[in-house]
Order: structure tokens, then C-alpha cells, then sequence
């Protein structure tokens, strides 16, 4: 039976999986200042209700953000302003925290790999939607669109690249193995002081000490392999033309 490894979180890769919570809102927002802090997820859903999600993934990083943001929390439970998300989440890994120890107003959301579970539902903090008789919303709607396709071409470019990148990093890396054990066997053959250990490991009698690969060439053997290859590599130049 396999060993099952530890899911490694970021908070880049939790708000990736928080896509898929909502994903028919009307925008999906991360790092961005909408209200008077900084928010790591924000959803405007299609009926323009603002979710807040806060992300945490260590025990010390979510205590430590109820002892110093005292000003955004006293924002979130003042029942006279407006001015805030209508819903707060916390988003953490799965058993992180346990959904009493968030605050009686915030919701609590497990990650489970990339699947976001709601564990505890949020209050509602106040009822005002967003406004889209504002001036300039057709327009924020139009520049935000246009940035989630830009970021999905990107994201698309960047696979693209990595994927051609993989057979070139494949034929680097098998041919500077192969050239190594080209070496190797010249080595062996080449040096009268080599006692074979292993495919590693050498004992040189010359200098009565064990190496790895290749020895420190005192006796000159690396010069004239280096000068064997340069041979080579000038023959085969030559084959080539």
C-alpha cells in the first residue's frame, strides 16, 4: 500500500480551486482592494452579492489575523454600516480549523486538494446588492471579462511553452548522460591505476585514493581524454560537412 503524501497548500492554489465555488458569478476577484482592505477572494455573484473569502494555511496565520485586524473585523460587525462584503469566509485546508473557532458572523470553507467544501455557512452581514446603475459598471464589466481572457490566453501560453520546453529538457538531460558514461568508459579504459568499485566509485592505485566519476587527473589521464574528445568532436564536425 502506497504512502499518501501531504497536499502542500498556497494560497495561489487555494484561490485556483475557489474558482469552481461559484462558477457562474458575475466576477472573481483576487488580492484586490474593493473595500477599505486588501481581500484575497472576492465573488460578485450573478444577483451582485459581494462573498469575501480569507485565506489561511497554517493555525498561527489564521489566530494571528483575528489579533491584528481588529479594524476590518469591527467593520464587518457593525450593523450600521454597509460598506463591506455581504458574506465572509474563511477558506483553509481541510481539519485546519474547526468551524467554532471562526467568528460567529464568518463562514468557514474546507479545501479538500482543489475542491472548496462549505463546512459552516456565513451570516448575512447586510442586504444591499451591488449597484449597476453606476456610472462605468458596463464598462468595468467589459475591462474585466477582457482580463480573465487575457489571463486564460496567458495561462494557455505559458502550458504551451512548458510543453515544448519537456523534450528539449528530456534530450539535454539523456545526452549529458550519455556523454558522461562516453567519458567514463574512455577513462577506464585509457587509465592502468583504475580498480572498478562500482558504476560510481573508483580506486585509483597511482594516488591510493577511492573517487567518484573521475579522479583529480595528476597523472594526466583528463588531459589526454579531453584531448581524445576534442578528436571526436572535430571528426564528427568534419562527418557533418
Amino acid at each position: 500500500m502506497g504512502i499518501k503524501l501531504k497536499q502542500e497548500y498556497t494560497e495561489q492554489s487555494i484561490q485556483a480551486g475557489l474558482r469552481t465555488l461559484m462558477p457562474s458569478a458575475e466576477f472573481f476577484l483576487c488580492n484586490m482592494y474593493v473595500f477599505m482592505w486588501e481581500s484575497d477572494v472576492l465573488i460578485l455573484t450573478k444577483s451582485h452579492y459581494w462573498y469575501e473569502i480569507e485565506i489561511k494555511v497554517s493555525k498561527a496565520d489564521f489566530h494571528n489575523d483575528l489579533k491584528h485586524k481588529s479594524k476590518k473585523f469591527n467593520t464587518l460587525t457593525d450593523e450600521e454600516t454597509s460598506y463591506k462584503p455581504n458574506y465572509f469566509y474563511y477558506a483553509v485546508p481541510e481539519g485546519l480549523v474547526k468551524p467554532e473557532e471562526v467568528p460567529s458572523y464568518a463562514g468557514l470553507i474546507y479545501m479538500h486538494g482543489s475542491r472548496p467544501e462549505i463546512v459552516k455557512p456565513a451570516l448575512k452581514l447586510h442586504n444591499n446588492k451591488m449597484s449597476t446603475e453606476r456610472t462605468g459598471w458596463a464598462l468595468a464589466c467589459k475591462f474585466y471579462h477582457h482580463m480573465e481572457k487575457a489571463k486564460n490566453q496567458h495561462t494557455k501560453a505559458k502550458r504551451e511553452v512548458e510543453n515544448l520546453r519537456a523534450p528539449y529538457r528530456k534530450g539535454y538531460g539523456e545526452g549529458i548522460t550519455k556523454a558522461m558514461n562516453v567519458a567514463l568508459q574512455k577513462a577506464r579504459i585509457m587509465c592502468p591505476y583504475h580498480k572498478e568499485i562500482d558504476n560510481r566509485k573508483f580506486y585509483c592505485e597511482k594516488q591510493q585514493k577511492e573517487f567518484r566519476y573521475f579522479c583529480h587527473g595528476e597523472c594526466g589521464l583528463l588531459d589526454k581524454l579531453q584531448d581524445e574528445m576534442e578528436k571526436s568532436l572535430k571528426i564528427g564536425a568534419y562527418v557533418e560537412k
